[in-house]
């Protein structure tokens, strides 16, 4: 389990920790065409900063 905090690199990319947050359904935020709108990427935004 101490690994769980350590980066981990994948060819090119180095993932700083190895906690994964998965796509998660956000009912009744997406516009008439179903297309993901500016309150998705805020939303995801503002977990990716933490």
């Amino acid at each position: 389990m101490s690994d769980m905090f350590s980066p981990i690199r994948i060819k090119q990319v180095e993932i700083k920790n190895r906690i994964v947050l998965p796509p998660m359904v956000c009912l009744h935020w997406s516009d008439d065409s179903g297309e993901a709108t500016a309150r998705h990427v805020a939303h995801y935004e503002a977990i990716a900063r933490g």
